[in-house]
């Protein structure tokens, strides 16, 4: 798969997939169903050697243990990081009051979602 077969991937994934919608059977209100979760992915491809890898090494940072991309898997050429944002819709409502979380966002299930794109 070349970069761009994986940002279109995902990208379906944000526009078509039922996944990315709350259903009518898990909505917690009628006015939730439909809503769509995330908007269209970030993506960043990045060197395995990249010099920002030693630096999170630092203790300030997050320390020795920290594995770079390739010491962790020595064959690795590319690395791909995406961040999959909330809508508007989310971000908007949950920004009205810090001390609690929105409705819209508590239907999504919070962020401890972990997506694999196919």
């Amino acid at each position: 798969m070349n970069r761009n077969q994986i940002i279109a991937s995902a990208e379906r994934f944000t526009k078509d997939s039922p996944a990315n919608y709350i259903s009518e059977d898990i909505a917690v209100s009628p006015e939730y169903a439909g809503m769509k979760i995330f908007d269209a992915p970030i993506f960043a491809f990045g060197s395995p050697d990249d010099e920002l890898y030693e630096k999170y090494k630092s203790a300030d940072v997050i320390g020795k243990h920290f594995l770079s991309p390739a010491e962790w898997m020595a064959s690795t050429k590319t690395v791909i990081s995406f961040f999959l944002p909330y809508t508007e819709r989310i971000r908007t409502s949950n920004a009205s009051d810090y001390r609690w979380p929105s409705d819209e966002l508590l239907q999504t299930g919070l962020s401890d979602m972990l997506l694999l794109i196919v």
